[in-house]
């Protein structure tokens, strides 16, 4: 086992009961942070107390409390945020399924790690629906953010000086459901897009840039540096989303007192990536109370198509159950029961690369790389 990593069945952190679980069980817990919903990772825990036992309970302690609330952020939607709910300790340590600690220092009056928390997921969804809370849990294919800044009538991407794209690119990664990606504003980004074509929307320049680093869209985020009637440093950002899903949010903020420009355009940063995000929260939000179902047929190529159909339907949070009732060599007929209506789960299915199409009276449904060769007139697999 690494000597930085180890994984503990969390039991509870008032009892620090602990004990290793192995290499393998690790590694799994490990690859699931960037994937599961559901894993808060990184949680950096620094606590002193005066033994060592009484530092390490107060920061695993602190550290699930910390790790349960941006969890709820990362879930909910932000005019929710005053309701969201206060477990326990006790029913809070209830709510981890386990822990993996990193980084781990100690003395005997203090104690240091970074600790990874994987919640049990229908207990958190079960602890929603109880608080009557609207939540989503659809992860959005990342989003390439290209950062435009105008002052003084001239636009600035690639350009120095931009403040608004060196806060963007000094930003740590985002741990909600939108993962956003800044360029590396190198010679082949210089080369594909200007500051211009960006401003003007240009969508095969965009959809380049956004696939060469691994996003399905692109947005362009202009930020407009004005000032208030008071002389206060103003910026007035609007972010317009190019790809996969077209949307647009809005947002204007200014300095407070003896607030720097730097300090002001990473506020306006977060506000805006907080936006991006609920408005995807917004759009897939799981509707309990809308119960539907499919008939939908897919083409298949060997039976190793069903399994993998089957792997990606259980990791969308809409599908209750899909009832398999034909198969041949060729497709699989099936009654596909889930929450909301066909759009939503048309795109939950689009983040898993499955093509949903709604034909005369029927649904087909598809693997991504399938249905863009079958408009080729080429065949291939998932």
């Amino acid at each position: 086992m690494s000597a930085h990593l180890r994984v503990v069945r969390h039991i509870s952190a008032a009892l620090l009961s602990f004990f290793l679980i192995g290499t393998l069980a690790a590694a799994a817990l490990k690859a699931a942070d960037a994937t599961d919903v559901f894993t808060v990772a990184n949680v950096h825990v620094d606590e002193s107390a005066a033994a060592a036992a009484g530092a390490r309970d107060t920061a695993l302690s602190r550290g699930e409390r910390r790790a349960f609330d941006e969890l709820m952020r990362r879930l909910t939607v932000r005019s929710d945020r005053d309701r969201l709910p206060r477990p326990s300790a006790e029913t809070l340590s209830g709510l981890v399924q386990d822990i993996a600690i990193a980084n781990e220092k100690n003395s005997s009056v203090r104690y240091i790690a970074d600790i990874t928390y994987r919640f049990k997921a229908q207990a958190i969804r079960n602890l929603m629906r109880s608080s009557g809370l609207r939540y989503a849990e659809t992860r959005s294919k990342p989003v390439l953010v290209l950062p435009l800044y105008e002052t003084a009538g001239t636009i600035a991407l690639w350009e120095d000086p931009n403040p608004w794209r060196k806060v963007w690119s000094a930003a740590p990664e985002r741990t909600g459901l939108v993962p956003l990606r800044t360029p590396a504003a190198d010679l082949k980004d210089v080369s594909e897009i200007s500051a211009e074509l960006a401003a003007s929307g240009d969508v095969p320049r965009l959809k380049q840039i956004a696939q060469r680093y691994g996003a399905d869209a692109a947005i362009v985020a202009r930020a407009v540096m004005g000032a208030r009637p008071d002389g206060r440093p103003e910026v007035a950002v609007t972010a317009v989303t190019y790809g996969a899903r077209d949307q647009t949010v809005v947002t204007t903020l200014a300095a407070t007192a003896n607030e720097t420009l730097d300090a002001l355009l990473e506020r306006a940063r977060r506000d805006t990536a907080d936006l991006v995000e609920d408005y995807w929260k917004s759009a897939n939000l799981i509707q309990f109370e809308q119960n539907s179902v499919m008939v939908a047929e897919m083409p298949l190529s060997s039976l190793r198509d069903w399994v993998e159909a089957q792997k990606r339907f259980r990791e969308v949070a809409f599908i209750q159950r899909v009832d398999l009732v034909l198969m041949s060599r060729e497709e699989a007929r099936f009654n596909l029961f889930y929450l909301g209506d066909a759009a939503q789960l048309k795109l939950a299915l689009a983040q898993k690369d499955l093509v949903l199409t709604e034909g005369e009276g029927s649904w087909t449904l598809s693997f991504a790389a399938r249905a863009q060769q079958s408009k080729g007139g080429a065949k291939g697999g998932p």
